[in-house]
């Protein structure tokens, strides 16, 4: 529901005390009460308390005019309303009349029985909606005048009684007439269809009041509408200096996607340093407070395209408009697709993986298996002989592959979220998908593991046959112990030729459960191994030796596993091998744009392999 920031109450006639002094020209009147009435803008209902009302614009007094539309004042000034207070639940004022000659016949039409009726302009300054209709919390009283038409009946004009009373009050009053209550619903549908075609134009807000103020009809407020566009098609002193053309497109493109990517917090860094680049936009950059539809209008505009229709077709056609830079496409649906690219690749920065920590980034040039020989494999140097020949060295035929898939999904910024300024769209979706493209990395290199599939030998990465394997019944947890004996078995790791490798580990990966014994581990200056003689004040050698990796995917296979692996400089482990070595997903607009948004296509083309199960060691736990 939208809370309107002014209204007015308009009330009838009800017969009560003597209050009209005709020498003094005044008369007592309620001019508000808190019942639920139908406003301009739908149902509502005032709260009149001492807190609820700001009867600061009130003292002395306020305007007593003739007539008020829904919307504004409208008529003669005949007086002032003062004395205001409120009483029983209700707002109360004495109205003094002008000399004038609106005030002259006032105090007639009052006396006469043809003046019935009060009403209250006011400002909302707090208002919340119920199922009822609008509760106004908070407001301030402005002005007070004799309107034709009510809404608040039960707020009175107090004055001398001269006719029958039981015969005026008998007959049906105006507001309880079903033709009454029809013109009243189709003048508040006639009045939201006349906001409904101002609402896309900020800038044609005061027509906008106009228009609701003499009651336009729809057909007359597009008209209008329409001729105050056109007149604005001069540059718009908001926006910089500029013409039709290429480079100003480019600028405005540059200056509207900094502008989004800033107000959708899309800034790398520090909260520190993205407060200084808020800042700096925000002072800098004249599209910094223009909505995604301010937009959308600014690009056509800058297009030389006549701005004209309603927000779906304005931004519709700004989605769909062959560019000035591009030609083939929206200018405005390219930096819309720059601006979620940038919130892709930074969600993508901040997404918490632990693959990268241990395993080798790789590159790859197409989608065709590749091979990767291993370093382990390469012959030994040889002496050479005085004059003799130097022979090339080879590697052994023992080779890994590696190949690349696509993991791809669509999204797409809609017409609606741009009409509706959602900057979600260009955060959310992206960063979301950029972090479901690091956890599918992840989920592809901890298969590695859970799987354990054969290597290129016919035996599985980890297992007997590799000397790098603790099976379960057999295996235990991290201890000095269970290091020194999975050292032993790295170090003692051996190339085809027989000859030893020397291979440390680096890196000691577990799931979190264990993460409590493995910090204490490799924390402890003497042996934390309990019950055993031998150990006792017994040095740690592995203090502070090894890398801890803690991740949630080895819990879920099994939370008494655990892992070493050499450093990726040392020998081969695990590659994860991008297309053309570029890391980050890739966003692409897909063709075929439409006015309903703009589609989009999230793709990462990645490959993991393990290359070498001398560089890793795992232990069953159990």
């Amino acid at each position: 529901m939208q809370i309107p920031k002014t209204g007015t109450r308009r009330s009838s006639l009800q017969k009560t005390s003597n209050t009209l002094d005709t020498e003094a020209r005044t008369v007592e009147a309620v001019i508000a009460t808190n019942q639920w009435v139908d406003g301009p803008f739908g149902v509502e209902k005032l709260v009149i308390t001492e807190a609820a009302v700001d009867l600061s614009r009130a003292s002395p007094s306020m305007p007593l005019h003739d007539d008020h539309s829904a919307f504004g004042v409208t008529g003669e000034r005949i007086g002032v309303a003062e004395k205001i207070r409120i009483s029983n639940g209700k707002l109360k004022a004495q109205l003094r009349f002008s000399r004038n000659a609106g005030g002259e016949s006032a105090m007639r039409d009052i006396e006469d029985r043809i003046i019935t009726h009060t009403s209250v302009g006011y400002r909302v300054l707090d208002a919340r909606p119920t199922d009822k209709g609008l509760l106004i919390t908070r407001w301030a009283p402005l002005e007070v005048s004799t309107p034709s038409v009510v809404a608040d009946r039960a707020a009175v004009i107090q004055r001398t009684l001269t006719m029958d009373q039981h015969d005026h009050t008998d007959q049906t009053p105006l507001e309880d007439t079903d033709a009454y209550r029809a013109g009243q619903t189709a003048a508040r549908a006639q009045t939201a269809a006349v906001m409904t075609i101002f609402d896309p134009f900020p800038a044609a807000q005061e027509l906008r009041t106009r228009a609701l103020s003499e009651g336009w009809d729809t057909e007359r407020a597009r008209s209008e509408l329409l001729k105050f566009l056109g007149a604005q098609a001069e540059p718009s002193p908001r926006g910089p200096d500029i013409v039709g053309g290429a480079d100003v497109m480019d600028k405005f493109v540059a200056a509207a996607g900094e502008a989004i990517c800033t107000r959708a917090l899309i800034i790398p860094g520090t909260e520190a340093e993205q407060r200084k680049v808020i800042a700096k936009v925000a002072g800098e950059n004249v599209y910094y407070g223009y909505s995604l539809r301010e937009l959308a209008r600014e690009y056509l505009r800058l297009a030389n395209d006549p701005v004209r229709g309603d927000a779906m077709q304005i931004v519709g056609r700004a989605l769909t408009r062959a560019g000035m830079i591009s030609h083939s496409t929206s200018d405005f649906a390219n930096l819309l697709v720059d601006a979620a690219n940038k919130a892709l690749q930074l969600g993508y920065e901040e997404a918490p993986e632990t693959f990268s920590v241990w395993t080798r980034p790789g590159t790859l040039p197409d989608f065709k298996v590749g091979h990767r020989p291993k370093l382990s494999t390469f012959s030994d140097l040889e002496e050479v002989p005085e004059s003799g020949e130097i022979t090339y060295g080879t590697f052994s035929d023992f080779k890994e592959t590696i190949q690349l898939l696509s993991y791809a999904k669509l999204f797409s910024i809609t017409r609606k979220a741009i009409i509706d300024d959602d900057l979600s769209a260009f955060t959310m979706a992206p960063r979301g998908m950029a972090r479901a493209a690091s956890r599918k990395i992840g989920d592809l290199v901890y298969a590695v593991f859970s799987t354990n599939g054969n290597m290129s030998d016919g035996n599985a990465l980890f297992s007997a046959a590799h000397s790098n394997y603790v099976a379960g019944g057999a295996g235990a947890a991290p201890s000095v112990a269970t290091l020194n004996a999975a050292y032993a078995s790295m170090a003692l790791q051996t190339d085809p030729a027989g000859q030893t490798l020397n291979i440390t580990p680096t890196y000691i990966l577990s799931g979190h459960t264990l993460r409590g014994t493995v910090d204490a581990l490799l924390a402890s200056a003497l042996n934390p191994a309990e019950g055993s003689t031998t150990s006792f004040m017994q040095a740690n050698v592995w203090q502070a030796r090894l890398t801890p990796v803690y991740e949630a995917r080895i819990d879920a296979d099994d939370t008494a596993k655990w892992y070493l692996a050499a450093a990726n400089n040392q020998i081969d482990t695990v590659e994860v091998a991008y297309l053309n070595g570029v890391q980050t997903p890739r966003l692409e607009r897909e063709e075929g744009f439409t006015v309903d948004g703009v589609i989009m296509k999230v793709a990462h083309d990645v490959g993991v392999s393990p290359l070498d199960w001398r560089g890793l060691y795992h232990n069953d736990g159990n």
